[in-house]
């Protein structure tokens, strides 16, 4: 970032709305792709000057704009930059900006607009670490997202909703976090939080089971034979998924070798963490994290926590 002269007023901010028409229109108007391309480019980083007056982008900053409009659409541009600034632009005694805060800003307003396009309860997961990362001394990023995930299951193993999940991170995951002191805390708490959770699902069923069994109706339970019917896929899946299957043989060895697993849920959340990370190529094949992608359903289950629970039973032996 260079600097302008600071005695300049500050420029009046325009509405992403109307920027994001002026910009929608031109491209409308465009033949040329390039022509268009480079017009709402600049227009993005005219919206965001405006907002950072006297800063200006050098030749890196374009570049980085180029990045984002590349990746995203432009609507989701425009409400990441508003989110970006009202959160980390700071001003001095002076009313100036400060520089750092107009870096931060800029730099964050990749990961914002990544952030919007993930399911809600995704986000809030994204929010706690966010919070775990800033607070503690150390984290553990894998085991971090893991332990999330696994909680969110042992919601949904209750019977929560998405909104009801929701709820519970803005109510007491987030307060909580907030309040930790430190990475075992915080692991111990939102542990502590899971086991109880499973434990009241086994309980619930257990006693509906029994209400079921009263009343002399028949009991459909998806026993192994059930599940691995729904494991199938299909005619062709086997060979389809073979990349993948061998790839979680080889990151479950490696995580049971190297970290203890309290739960076959634990250990899914870790290595589904770590292909998506690292090995998004292969679910490109696999039709639940397609379907997960279109309609925000759980890809893990029932098929990929099969492969990874067969791995940490024969752990166990």
């Amino acid at each position: 970032m260079s600097k302008q002269d600071k005695h300049h007023e500050r420029t009046s901010i325009s509405k992403p709305s109307d920027k994001l028409s002026e910009i929608e229109a031109v491209m409308q108007s465009r033949r040329t792709t390039q022509d268009a391309d480079e017009e709402a480019i600049s227009a993005i980083i005219e919206y965001i000057e405006e907002k950072i007056y006297p800063f200006i982008f050098n030749k890196n900053g374009f570049q980085t704009i180029e990045k984002l409009y590349c990746k995203f659409e432009l609507a989701d541009i425009f409400e990441a930059i508003d989110t970006s600034a009202t959160k980390y632009l700071r001003y001095n005694g002076d009313d100036e900006l400060e520089k750092d805060s107009v870096e931060t800003f800029v730099k964050r307003i990749g990961g914002i607009a990544n952030l919007m396009n993930r399911p809600p309860v995704d986000q809030k997961i994204a929010y706690v670490k966010g919070i775990c990362r800033n607070r503690f001394d150390y984290w553990n990023e894998r085991n971090g997202t893991a332990i999330l995930k696994d909680y969110v299951e042992s919601l949904r193993c209750c019977n929560y909703s998405e909104d009801g999940i929701i709820q519970d991170f803005d109510e007491e995951v987030i307060p909580e976090t907030k309040t930790a002191r430190n990475w075992s805390q915080w692991r111990n708490l939102i542990e502590g939080w899971t086991e109880q959770l499973y434990a009241r699902s086994k309980e619930q069923q257990s006693v509906y089971q029994d209400q079921l069994e009263d009343t002399g109706d028949e009991v459909f339970v998806e026993n192994d034979q059930y599940i691995e019917e729904k494991r199938k896929g299909g005619a062709n899946s086997y060979q389809a998924y073979k990349p993948l299957r061998d790839m979680v043989e080889a990151l479950c060895q490696n995580e049971l070798e190297q970290a203890a697993y309290s739960s076959a849920n634990q250990l899914c959340n870790a290595v589904a963490s770590i292909i998506e990370e690292e090995h998004l190529e292969l679910l490109s094949v696999f039709q639940p994290y397609q379907n997960y992608k279109r309609e925000g359903t759980d890809w893990r289950k029932p098929t990929f926590y099969g492969w990874i629970n067969a791995h940490y039973k024969a752990s166990k032996y």
